[in-house]
Order: C-alpha cells, then structure tokens, then sequence
C-alpha cells in the first residue's frame, strides 16, 4: 500500500487501486481558510473557537480514512492478501522551514495524517486476522 496525501494505491501483481482522499485535503484547507478569518482579539475565545474547527476536521477526515481503510481490509481479506505498508516515519523532517518549500506546502504536508490511515488499517486487519507487514524504507 502507498500512502499519499491526495490517495491510497493499493495493488499486487495483477492490478492496482486507488482511493481518492483529495477530499480530505479540501477539508484541511477549508479549515484553515476559516481559522485565518477570525477578527476577534481574544486568544482565549478564538483558541476555543479554532479547537471547535480542529476537531470538526479531525472527524470528517478520519470519517473519510475510516470508509477508505475498510473498504481495503474487506477486499484484502476476499482476496485473501496480507497488508504490506512502507515506513515513512521521517516524513515530516522534509519539510521544514529551510528547505526550499513555501509555507502553504509546508502547512499542507505536514497537517496530513498519513499514520492515521497506518493505525486504521493495522488495528482493523489484526481484528480480522490478516497479517500486517511493514516495510523498511531502504
């Protein structure tokens, strides 16, 4: 399986699928337009107010993760496949700032849950009883 910030491919031999997650994206981004357009000085409230929107986008993307990571492990276990995941820990030490990105990538890369849809699909594929194999990035 590849993650990626827009989709999920998985395949074996004989074919490839993805799964479109750029929803999750617009959501992010939605999120973060309206944040940016709070007025009001207060931190306390606006700090409330943005944990409100946090929240409302953690629940709509792992919604969206949820479906995604079932509808893998149900063809996986009809296939009768183990799950093969890549190991990208140090994702998030490539964008930094320094490294010749602009801020908005920068934002966009590392408000991606990638080891959310890593936990759904481990935790969902031991319930059932697959084997889940992770693989070095070299």
């Amino acid at each position: 399986m590849d993650r990626n910030l827009r989709n999920l491919a998985v395949g074996n031999e004989q074919g490839t699928r993805h799964y479109d997650l750029s929803r999750t994206v617009r959501i992010a981004s939605t999120t973060i337009r309206i944040v940016a357009s709070f007025k009001r000085d207060d931190s306390r409230i606006r700090t409330g107010i943005a944990s409100k929107y946090g929240m409302r986008r953690t629940s709509r993307t792992g919604h969206l993760l949820h479906a995604t990571t079932k509808t893998i492990v149900a063809a996986a276990v009809q296939r009768r496949e183990a799950i093969v995941l890549e190991d990208i820990q140090g994702i998030r030490a490539l964008y930094r700032k320094g490294n010749r990105q602009g801020r908005k990538y920068r934002g966009r890369m590392n408000g991606w849950s990638f080891s959310e849809a890593q936990r759904q699909l481990e935790y969902k594929a031991r319930w059932i009883g697959l084997p889940v194999i992770r693989l070095s990035r070299r």
